[in-house]
């Protein structure tokens, strides 16, 4: 007979049995067979084609039953044995021998011998767990915020969908909907929390902005990205088992909330007209009620209460300082509900009965974390704890507390080809963001999450690494003009200031509290462009210091400066609701034009020059692979560079092209994968 032994299990090939300390561990036929697969290649990639082949026979089947497999092994085993390859297949990590065929049964002769003690003893139990559960049960008065997380959360993987997988939960529904959010389709799928089965919902070929589920689980509805014709996108809504979809309003926010009772829907208005609109509408008729938030600069990621009565809004301020409110759906009345010092405040849901609020909150020193709220007493409690971050654009809760979120993993890596053409190799495996060449033979790149970010320069003849910033600096950096060193602006806590470092230990301030991102400074200049503000304006300032002008107005995201010197780049976006333009600007002043981009250039994304400063470089995200496309400076037709066909790492996020033609690219992508988080019990 074939066993096979790996950590406490044993796998009765044969016998088709698990067995974990002599305890049968229960799996599905095709769980089982998809381990024994993984098992017998312990170490080794195990393709989904293989997978497909030897454990369905050749069927065509779909990625998610695959991937429910997997996750029932993940149940059965824990998250450490199957580890998954991006895009490729999976691999079972533990050490395997084998090992004799022995049936892992436990002798009645020991439980006979020992029955009148363990009667004794379990009466004793039964009396002291009587008290106990008396001593510990909830009054009346105790409510969800007070008892819900008493004794900790209990993580409970989903199946993995994808790069950015995320799950949603109703009130009182039976499902877990997952979306499976890729670049250029997506797929929805429903789980039953009860069984496990996993069936794809998927309606069309859609591209979702915003999904939600009735309170019951019965009904989605849903926005996209790309809305069918011109104008705001429409609100739609569906059986979530299956039917036609009818229009449930139009003209929305891709982004929107749904009241508990289902009559109504909330959102804030468009940023590029007023983001400091919250409009409530009604679904039977379309009324809508505009109500007008003071005292902010923004506000955002609305939710409702249980009662349909209230709606939270996250706000923000210039400061870089984030709290949330009530806003009465009736009347527009503001509460304040909790101000933490947080410098982000995500998503967020109420609890059932209204007692408190569980949000995606983040300080400038630490990750996104799970916070409570409760309201009757004020107080803010972060639920989870450690390096681990979750998403904040995904969180739901059920009647019972139990969370559905995204739990974040950032992988990248920077890579170099000698030639846009050549093949490359990878320079650095725990790339974070920054990828500039410093003169002939030097990079410069970041690594780190927040709280424990760092600038380095890398010899790329010696493969040394030097530290540029400290541990702890949430740091953004360029070279300096001349190739003198490196300008940064490194963040502590809240406050942000521009440095200059020439690499052997000299440093300077430059300006103190710099409220600076994305930074751009000509090779041979004297000053620095950058973007700030609540309205993201492009501004300049001295490179050594002092007041700043605006440039231009907008949303504007990554500023780059031509070779020569004479020219910027950046992306400027007028309102959501419009495609974001590619302009140009001299240094000198005027005012900018815009350049041709396809629809398939990644809009706001990183953006380089040739060295002849002729062109200028976009990332493009055409179907099947990622690339580099040129922009004519002097207008006309862009054209590609050079196509990645492998696109195992999802994202181009950051490059640059050096005179010689050598091409540096950071290519990375965050990983949402869904999980619960489920009260434990008392």
């Amino acid at each position: 007979m074939e066993c096979l032994r790996f950590g406490d299990y044993l796998l009765d090939v044969d016998d088709r049995r698990l067995w974990r300390d002599g305890t049968a561990v229960a799996l599905p036929p095709r769980a089982f067979d998809t381990l024994v697969l993984l098992v017998r290649r312990a170490g080794r990639l195990v393709t989904k084609n293989d997978l497909v082949q030897e454990v369905w026979a050749g069927a065509i089947v779909g990625d998610g039953a695959l991937t429910q497999a997997i996750w029932q092994i993940r149940q059965a085993l824990g998250e450490s044995y199957v580890e998954t390859v991006p895009r490729t297949g999976y691999r079972f990590v533990a050490l395997v021998r084998a090992d004799a065929a022995v049936e892992p049964v436990v002798s009645n002769v020991t439980l006979l011998r020992r029955s009148s003690w363990r009667v004794a003893l379990a009466a004793a139990a039964l009396a002291i767990a009587t008290v106990a559960a008396l001593a510990i049960r909830p009054s009346a008065r105790d409510t969800l915020a007070e008892v819900a997380y008493r004794h900790g959360l209990r993580l409970q993987t989903l199946p993995d969908l994808g790069p950015h997988s995320l799950p949603q939960v109703a009130t009182d529904g039976p499902w877990v909907l997952l979306r499976s959010n890729e670049m250029e389709s997506e797929r929805l799928w429903l789980l039953q929390r009860a069984t496990g089965a996993l069936r794809e919902v998927t309606r069309g070929h859609e591209l979702y902005a915003t999904t939600a589920l009735s309170s019951d689980g019965s009904l989605l509805y849903y926005t996209l990205r790309q809305s069918h014709g011109p104008g705001p996108p429409t609100l739609f809504r569906a059986p979530v088992l299956g039917g036609p979809a009818e229009v449930a309003l139009e003209s929305v926010s891709p982004d929107f909330a749904l009241s508990q009772d289902g009559s109504r829907v909330a959102y804030v208005a468009d940023r590029g007209t007023d983001r400091q609109s919250l409009v409530v509408a009604t679904l039977v008729d379309g009324e809508r009620r505009s109500f007008r938030i003071g005292g902010s600069d923004w506000c955002d990621f609305p939710a409702w209460s249980p009662d349909s009565r209230e709606i939270v809004l996250s706000r923000g301020d210039s400061g870089q300082r984030e709290w949330m409110v009530a806003v009465n759906a009736a009347s527009g009345a503001e509460r304040p509900l909790a101000d933490r010092g947080w410098t982000a405040v995500g998503a967020k849901a109420w609890l059932a009965d209204g007692s408190g609020i569980v949000a995606v909150t983040r300080r400038t020193e630490e990750g996104n974390r799970l916070t409570l709220i409760e309201l009757a007493h004020g107080t803010a409690r972060e639920l989870t704890h450690g390096p681990e971050e979750y998403s904040p654009w995904a969180l739901s809760l059920s009647a019972d507390g139990t969370i559905a979120a995204g739990l974040m993993s950032w992988q990248g890596e920077l890579w170099l080809y000698r030639a846009p053409d050549a093949a490359g190799r990878s320079l650095v495996h725990d790339w974070r963001s920054t990828a500039r060449f410093l003169g002939d033979r030097g990079v410069l790149f970041r690594t780190g999450s927040t709280g424990a970010a760092r600038l380095w320069s890398l010899d790329l003849a010696t493969s040394e690494r030097r530290a540029l910033s400290l541990d702890g600096v949430d740091a953004l950096g360029e070279p300096a003009p001349d190739g003198d060193g490196v300008v940064f602006v490194a963040q502590h806590a809240s406050t942000q200031e521009l440095r200059w470092t020439g690499g052997d230990g000299r440093s300077r301030r430059l300006a103190a509290d710099a409220s600076m991102q994305d930074l751009a400074i000509p090779p041979h200049g004297d000053v620095i462009y950058f973007v700030s503000g609540p309205d993201d304006t492009l501004r300049r300032m001295p490179v050594t210091g002092g007041p700043s002008e605006v440039v231009t107005r907008g949303i504007v995201r990554n500023p780059r400066a031509s070779p020569d010197g004479r020219w910027l780049a950046y992306w400027r976006e007028a309102g959501e609701r419009e495609a974001a333009q590619l302009l140009v600007v001299s240094t000198a002043g005027g005012e900018p034009r815009a350049l041709a981009v396809p629809k398939s250039a990644a809009r706001m994304g990183p953006l380089g020059w040739t060295p002849d400063s002729g062109y200028v470089l976009f990332v493009d995200e055409s179907e099947g692979s990622h690339g580099i496309g040129q922009a004519p400076l002097v207008g006309g037709p862009p054209e590609p560079l050079v196509r990645f066909p492998d696109r195992s790492l999802d994202a181009i996020a950051d490059f640059d092209l050096r005179a010689d033609g050598a091409l540096l690219v950071g290519r990375a992508m965050w990983h949402a994968k869904p999980v619960l988080l489920v009260p434990e019990p008392p």
